[in-house]
């Protein structure tokens, strides 16, 4: 495990005790992603899986994977951190589904399953990892005709980009190696597929306003303004595509 794989791990172990260093700020980021319409349409894609081989990464205390198990969905979860695994394993075993799931300690750079997946899923955790290694083995990891879907944060302006290092606002847990997919990145990724498609998100519900709206006692707006937010971007007014600080990627093999 190199250096980086190592602070992460102990950065999320930490994270994700209730008496460790950023919890709060891991509980506060999850409940304001619960609760975006980033998660609803995230939400939609997974729900159309069933009976699949399904591999997640990266899931921390792995709700997606056990959403997708109680869908009859045969699925491993990778993660760098015990503690996110052990939570994971035990949450399906509570939920009575651990036949169908099996959470793993793994650097998922450098993973290998002599197992092919009909999908590889992740929720916001290719920006902790070095993307080139960690698209290769997805790629390996697919089936012929298998699927890749991923959401992740991206800032695909370099003057935003330069803007976030100088006036950073980070409610949520950070960690010193992430950052957000650039449009490189995305350019790598449609390098490995046949195939890849872009749907961006958080334009106007970015993590500033909803922080602001939820000191001000008004993030009952946030799933609608981002339906919303959704639809002008990719719809009416593409462009705003730059401003966007969030895409779901679904990747083809």
């Amino acid at each position: 495990m190199n250096d980086r794989a190592t602070r992460e791990k102990q950065y999320w172990n930490e994270a994700y005790r209730a008496e460790g260093l950023n919890h709060e700020k891991y509980v506060w980021s999850q409940s304001f992603t619960n609760s975006s319409y980033s998660e609803d349409a995230f939400n939609d894609l997974l729900r159309k899986f069933s009976g699949q081989k399904i591999l997640t990464i990266g899931g921390g205390v792995d709700t997606v994977g056990v959403s997708l198990a109680k869908n009859n969905n045969r699925v491993v979860s990778v993660d760098i951190s015990d503690v996110a695994s052990g939570q994971t394993n035990e949450l399906a075993r509570q939920m009575g589904i651990e036949k169908n799931l099996c959470a793993v300690v793994m650097d998922c750079e450098e993973m290998s399953f002599e197992e092919k997946f009909d999908v590889v899923v992740c929720k916001r955790a290719l920006h902790h990892m070095n993307l080139a290694k960690v698209i290769e083995r997805v790629h390996q990891s697919l089936v012929e005709g298998g699927r890749f879907l991923a959401e992740e944060p991206v800032c695909l302006l370099k003057p935003m980009r330069w803007i976030h290092g100088k006036l950073p606002f980070h409610p949520s847990p950070l960690t010193d190696d992430e950052g957000e997919l650039s449009g490189e990145d995305l350019a790598l990724i449609e390098s490995a597929f046949p195939e890849v498609k872009f749907h961006y998100m958080e334009c106007l519900t970015r993590e500033s306003i909803k922080y602001c709206l939820w000191k001000t006692g008004t993030d009952g707006l946030l799933r609608p303004l981002g339906r919303f937010d959704f639809s002008l971007v990719n719809k009416y007014l593409t462009p705003l595509k730059y401003l966007s600080t969030y895409a779901i990627i679904q990747a083809f093999k």
